[in-house]
């Protein structure tokens, strides 16, 4: 499909590619800023957020749930081509085997 090549065309160094590397590795940080309540806390040691104000942070974490949808629709569409290979190799073992018992 067009996402998944726009994703690993020139070895991620596209948007979408930029994009999704981006969520797949934000989400995980992001969430734990997010559930954790470090967004409101005035004394955060963390070198990133302690430059940005609460709204911005948001946002980049907002983003990167987006990108992290993209990197999980191509390692969907990665598993069903990997899958859908396996069960027509089976089949036509399955099918040459039948032949030749006929």
């Amino acid at each position: 499909p067009f996402f998944v090549k726009a994703v690993f065309k020139n070895n991620f160094r596209t948007i979408p590619g930029i994009f999704a590397i981006y969520g797949l590795f934000v989400a995980p940080f992001g969430t734990y800023v997010w559930y954790a309540d470090l967004l409101d806390k005035a004394d955060i040691n963390m070198s990133l957020l302690r430059f940005l104000s609460r709204e911005t942070a948001s946002i980049l974490i907002q983003i990167s749930y987006a990108g992290r949808f993209l990197s999980a629709m191509v390692e969907l569409w990665i598993c069903y081509d990997c899958l859908d290979g396996i069960i027509a190799r089976e089949r036509r073992e399955h099918n040459s085997l039948k032949q030749k018992d006929s």
